[in-house]
């Protein structure tokens, strides 16, 4: 007689190694997403990356634009749930991004931050169901310009929370402003929009001066770097960042090593050469992942110890990390985007089935200040531009406040490191 319990052994060796097997996958998986996890304390010379998984983005500290920490607490934001007992008639908030297009999955963290922040609201508040309508940029300034006819249309709509680029915000603001209507980006970063003299524009981020001002004075001031080499690469997304941290690093600056990569390219051994002889105490890159992740590598296989920055938010990638491998580990990322909270990356998963990507902490609070409003009673756009230009407080990502022009009172960066 063959006894039956063999065939069920066999299930269950077979169960446990599915089981272990699907446990290592969903580690691999986290360690390739990059997720961000928030530790930040005001304390930027805590290692934060202990414990973490390896190429997780764990945030250090906010820095003020002198370089200095700034604390922040996580626990003072705005929530948008409010009180629960809000009433309003029938009011929307528009958002414009990408719906389509290659760059759909680069801003559905700004989408989905704020679709967050509006269904919270709404599942507590049933007497203020505030509509939420989405209008597809494409990615391009040309199809921005074509929405305000449809976005101002609608006399519901009271706020917008968007563009997504700085690009779309030049394309869309002319008519958005004459119509007085708030608009106001977590993402578009080129100093030159509050140029345009728009008094319903609201910037909910930093601009590329901005982060290169902070983050040239928190290396030279605040981690006192002597000797600190500017790498950038020969596009748009480093003609503000790099010539800015390289003006302000003052004497920290290392003589003869402001460096320039070509955009795409893969052997940068002139510029490590370059590096190598200067040794110096730190190396920042402003550009985008591809170049942050081969030049990492290289200067890592060259023996190249210093410590390694990179800006702006085109760093602040997934793939950064995936890329770049170990020689990735323990390099200091400088955004103008803020960290999510374990609480938001908990109901961003349950919501969308991932973590959250670059700049979804923004639009969840600039969304939730327009939530706010509403449930103070704001019903009509002169009224939300009013609320706007008062207003101050804490969000997930920074504290908010406003002058006349629309940039941030206080404009401090994040610095994240790489685990």
């Amino acid at each position: 007689m063959v006894s039956s319990s063999q065939p069920a052994k066999g299930r269950r060796r077979k169960l446990l190694w599915a089981a272990l097997v699907a446990g290592v996958l969903a580690v691999a998986l986290l360690a390739v997403v990059g997720v961000s996890v928030f530790r930040s304390n005001g304390e930027s010379n805590a290692s934060s990356t202990d414990g973490a998984l390896p190429g997780t983005f764990v945030p250090l500290t906010e820095i003020n634009a002198d370089g200095s920490v700034a604390a922040h607490d996580e626990n003072q934001a705005l929530d948008p749930r409010g009180s629960g007992h809000a009433t309003c008639p029938v009011t929307t908030i528009a958002w414009a991004g990408p719906l389509s297009g290659e760059r759909t999955e680069r801003a559905s963290g700004m989408r989905n931050g704020v679709g967050l922040a509006v269904s919270a609201h709404n599942e507590a508040n049933p007497g203020c169901q505030v509509r939420l309508r989405e209008f597809d940029t494409e990615g391009t300034p040309e199809r921005a310009a074509q929405l305000p006819a449809g976005i101002l249309g609608d006399p519901s709509v009271v706020g917008l929370v968007g563009p997504w680029t700085s690009g779309e915000a030049f394309a869309m603001g002319p008519a958005l402003n004459t119509a007085g209507l708030v608009f106001a980006s977590p993402s578009a970063t080129s100093p030159k929009l509050v140029q345009s003299g728009w008094r319903t524009f609201f910037r909910g981020t930093i601009t590329d001066q901005d982060l290169g001002v902070a983050a040239a004075n928190h290396m030279s001031k605040t981690r006192r770097f002597n000797k600190v080499c500017v790498v950038g690469n020969d596009s748009d997304s480093s003609s503000d960042l790099a010539p800015t941290v390289a003006a302000n690093l003052g004497q920290a600056a290392a003589v003869g090593c402001v460096l320039t990569v070509t955009r795409g390219a893969n052997d940068y051994s002139e510029q490590v050469s370059r590096i190598k002889q200067i040794a110096p105490d730190a190396v920042f890159y402003a550009g985008t992942y591809l170049e942050a992740s081969a030049l990492v590598r290289q200067l890592r296989a060259a023996a190249v110890t210093s410590v390694f920055l990179a800006g702006p938010d085109s760093v602040y990638n997934p793939r950064f990390p995936a890329t770049a491998g170990p020689a990735a580990s323990r390099s200091l990322v400088t955004c103008p985007c803020g960290p999510a909270t374990p609480k938001f990356s908990a109901a961003y998963r349950d919501k969308f089935q991932q973590e959250p990507f670059v700049f979804a902490s923004e639009p969840y609070d600039l969304a939730t200040i327009m939530l706010a409003a509403i449930d103070s009673g704001v019903t009509t756009r002169a009224a939300m531009a009013d609320y706007f230009r008062r207003y101050s407080g804490s969000g997930m990502a920074r504290d908010y406040q406003w002058s006349a022009n629309g940039e941030l009172t206080f404009p401090r960066a994040w610095v994240f490191e790489v685990s």
